[in-house]
């Protein structure tokens, strides 16, 4: 089985629309699929979804690089970012 880590924190309206892609891919293709990010709010995110039977799991991770922050310097200093711990 194909697993895939996503940031769920990568995007404006995250973690929603991370969450979305992660429980169709899981469902239409068998992925199993790590979202990584703040756990309570992606939590939140699944519960709205019919999940029983997809691989699908947390990795939880306390800090997000923010849109305004130059990618190198945020992935050096935020040592538990999202887009680290997915990596």
């Amino acid at each position: 089985m194909i697993r895939i880590a996503v940031d769920a924190m990568g995007s404006e309206r995250a973690p929603n629309v991370e969450v979305e892609g992660a429980v169709q891919a899981a469902a239409q293709y068998g992925t199993h699929v790590v979202l990584v990010g703040k756990e309570d709010q992606i939590g939140r995110a699944l519960k709205r979804h019919n999940i029983r039977g997809l691989s699908i799991d947390i990795a939880h991770a306390s800090e997000v690089v923010g849109m305004e922050e130059p990618p190198m310097t945020a992935i050096r200093r935020k040592k538990d970012s999202s887009i680290r711990v997915a990596a």
